[in-house]
């Protein structure tokens, strides 16, 4: 079984709370507090736009990878790299059949 680090992170903050390593991802996430600043600019500045919302049959390339990370953190009897071939196989069957839209 794969553990990831968001279950030793709840782990620790359950019931470890003054555990060193904690304190250190803690530290290490404060240090990049500079991106909220960005983060914060870019979504004040999409606040103003007019978002489309398109609904896609697959994945777009772009949310692969979090599709990637979100697979990790679930529990599967299947591998990783089984269910990203299996969507990149279903993905590209229906570009060919030119059944891409919905």
């Amino acid at each position: 079984m794969q553990a990831s680090s968001g279950l030793f992170f709840e782990v620790f903050r359950n019931y470890d709370a003054g555990n060193l390593l904690l304190n250190q991802a803690q530290q290490e996430v404060l240090s990049q507090e500079p991106e909220l600043t960005r983060l914060r600019a870019t979504l004040e500045r999409l606040l103003g736009e007019n978002l489309e919302h398109a609904p896609l049959r697959h994945p777009s390339p772009m949310s692969l990878p979090l599709m990637v990370e979100r697979f990790r953190e679930q529990l599967s009897t299947e591998q990783l790299s089984s269910r990203l071939d299996r969507i990149l196989r279903d993905m590209e069957r229906d570009t060919s059949t030119g059944d891409a839209h919905p």
